[in-house]
């Protein structure tokens, strides 16, 4: 937003940071502080001689003439005074890299005149490199690849795979603090330790039965045995190629990343249920009988505990105004 005033630094210390200078405006008709409002701009980088700057892609350093300081800026925000503005100042030592600056738009000059110079219309059209499909899809999961290797920065809100199962953390999407108000992505406990407990009986039922069968006995019907190892020993699959890659990774995890593997635990943990609550299938047709009731309430009864957990954590993820 054009102000029609003057940049201008003088060896004053900033609000927020009494080893830095001030930055501040000037009235552009004032030449008292002439002197103050000069700046140079320096290159960030050792560009070819004849190759014009770029706005968006070339990046620069405002330096002041008279103190050497560099344009500098930071996180913190000023105070209410400054309505929370973000802060720049003068840094003393030019050569840090969070001195550099790229131009985002260019604008009038203070004549209303439009930038001269401008050599769009001479620069050669770019024609896009022709690639098939397939190296198109390799291209696309390399970079992929690439720029995930690189996410290997901490996180406050970063966890690892084995906490994941057990959902010990989630993750703050928003904070305020003057309000003491968030939104925080967290699972359904009941639903999600009901996966860890249909996981961990389905691998028991299934050593129960090999080792019984080692002995000579068949405690589980053929036809039950049959669907229990297709069925839910394919979601169980599911569930480690989605889970197990990510012990290997050396980049920032969330527990946004087991939800996929999560929606295979849920389909394990119903099969465990539909297993526990079944004593054998009946074709072409399962009649109703008093154990199907049963079934039924114990279904209805678990479903509406899930619910209940869901409307009771929902406002720390979804929100809601008064």
């Amino acid at each position: 937003m054009p102000t029609n005033t003057l940049l201008l630094t003088h060896d004053v210390a900033s609000p927020l940071m009494p080893t830095n200078q001030e930055f501040t405006t000037w009235a552009r008709d004032d030449y008292t502080r002439h002197n103050d409002t000069l700046f140079k701009i320096q290159l960030a980088w050792d560009a070819p001689e004849n190759e014009p700057f770029k706005s968006k892609s070339g990046y620069f350093k405002l330096i002041h003439v008279p103190t050497k300081v560099a344009l500098w800026t930071h996180p913190k925000t000023l105070p209410d005074w400054a309505f929370k503005q973000q802060e720049i100042n003068g840094n003393k030592n030019p050569s840090e890299r969070s001195a550099i600056w790229y131009v985002e738009d260019i604008i009038a000059d203070q004549y209303n005149d439009e930038p001269a110079d401008r050599d769009e219309d001479q620069r050669p059209v770019k024609v896009p490199k022709s690639m098939n499909f397939f190296k198109k899809y390799i291209e696309l999961q390399l970079l992929m690849f690439q720029h995930n290797a690189g996410l290997t920065a901490s996180h406050p809100y970063a966890s690892g795979p084995l906490n994941w199962p057990f959902m010990i953390s989630g993750i703050s999407f928003w904070t305020d603090n003057d309000t003491q108000k968030q939104i925080y992505l967290v699972g359904n406990i009941i639903g999600w330790w009901t996966c860890v407990v249909g996981l961990s009986v389905f691998v028991g039922i299934i050593a129960a039965d090999l080792l019984a069968r080692r002995r000579a006995m068949d405690p589980i019907p053929d036809s039950v045995r049959n669907r229990l190892w297709n069925n839910t020993g394919f979601f169980l699959i599911v569930w480690g190629v989605h889970y197990a890659p990510f012990f290997l990774m050396n980049r920032q995890l969330f527990i946004h990343h087991y939800l996929p593997s999560h929606l295979a635990s849920a389909l394990i943990a119903g099969s465990v249920l539909n297993f526990i609550l079944s004593d054998t299938i009946n074709y072409p047709i399962s009649y109703a009988t008093s154990k199907t009731r049963l079934r039924l309430a114990t279904v209805l009864g678990y479903g509406l505990v899930l619910f209940m957990m869901f409307i009771y954590i929902a406002p720390l993820t979804y929100v809601h105004q008064d």
